[in-house]
């Protein structure tokens, strides 16, 4: 849990320093890896506020937590072009005498307007919120808080063994060149899903 808050804290940095996938893409490796060097620091120094295992702790982390963000990022730069509408975005949701409070990791607008929903991974994460009654209704509950012009929700699995994008689409190409759409269970849209 700890080294996902780490991870959170410091994909909240990056992406509030740059905004969309052309700043991304235009980022020099020196630049690239002073913005990692910050956002890591930035995310040791809040984890480190509850607890702070010492310094040998943080040296592992920094490296480790370098690592796998320059992996993401690379994951992040195959993307279609997206700027980053939400962060951390704490929301209230009521649905049938259910009442939920989630924090949303991220929220991204396509060029033509439409929104992607991404939650963060760093542990293990499949496609689990199809079904009657989800494992993980996480996805389809942020969707519901953001309806308008979805086009896809995924979850963003960070970590050093694999990173990419495990998502459902209405359309093919949103997080990688040659990705298909997913099966909207002859729904129109993502939305309506």
């Amino acid at each position: 849990r700890e080294r996902g808050e780490l991870m959170h804290h410091a994909l909240e940095h990056v992406w509030s320093q740059l905004r969309n996938s052309a700043a991304l893409l235009a980022i020099s490796p020196d630049a690239e890896a002073s913005l990692l060097d910050a956002a890591v620091t930035r995310a040791l120094a809040e984890v480190g506020k509850v607890r702070d295992p010492g310094p040998r702790w943080r040296r592992r982390e920094r490296e480790r937590m370098a690592l796998v963000l320059g992996k993401w990022l690379e994951a992040e730069r195959r993307r279609q072009p997206f700027e980053v509408e939400q962060l951390e975005h704490g929301a209230h949701l009521l649905r049938a005498n259910l009442d939920f409070s989630v924090r949303i990791d991220r929220v991204d607008r396509l060029a033509d307007g439409a929104r992607v929903v991404i939650d963060y991974k760093t542990g293990n994460a499949s496609a689990d919120w199809r079904g009657a009654r989800p494992d993980n209704p996480q996805l389809p509950i942020y969707a519901l808080l953001h309806p308008d012009a979805l086009a896809a929700v995924a979850y963003g699995r960070v970590n050093a063994g694999e990173c990419g994008f495990i998502a459902e689409a209405e359309r093919p190409g949103i997080f990688k060149e040659h990705s298909r759409a997913s099966a909207l269970e002859g729904l129109p849209t993502m939305a309506s899903l």
